[in-house]
């Protein structure tokens, strides 16, 4: 019996990592399975035109997040010019980000039209 638990006895001991591995792959597997059955972004929502003279301009636009979420910039008109500095500040959930992801075509566009001349290029604070 001695000899028997013996030879047990390494099993016995990486038994508990192996739960917390399998833990984590699980909930990796669940972020990756999320990630990869995301909506596809919309190729039409950000226009590329270059005759307009503006870098980045919106008209006229309402974006939301998801198909079946509310509004969360109603008619907007942003412009930036070639050669300006544009800060985009406010106070924490005023929609900011909301913003720039509409200028990437992040966001669902419900009306209006973005012209993006170029490339333009977003590092968010946090990781994805």
């Amino acid at each position: 019996t001695l000899s028997y638990m013996n030879t047990l006895q390494f099993q016995m001991n990486v038994l508990p990592m192996l739960i917390v591995y399998l833990v984590q792959a699980g909930v990796s597997m669940q972020r990756v399975n999320k990630f990869l059955n995301n909506d596809e972004l919309d190729d039409d929502a950000v226009q590329h035109d270059t005759d307009i003279y503006d870098l980045i301009q919106i008209k006229n636009g309402s974006f939301k997040w998801g198909n079946n979420d509310p509004l969360i910039l109603e008619d907007i008109n942003f412009n930036v010019k070639p050669g300006s500095l544009t800060a985009v500040v406010g106070t924490v959930g005023s929609g900011k980000s909301s913003l720039l992801g509409a200028c990437l075509g992040d966001m669902v566009k419900v009306s209006g039209s973005v012209n993006v001349v170029g490339s333009i290029a977003y590092v968010p604070q946090q990781a994805w």
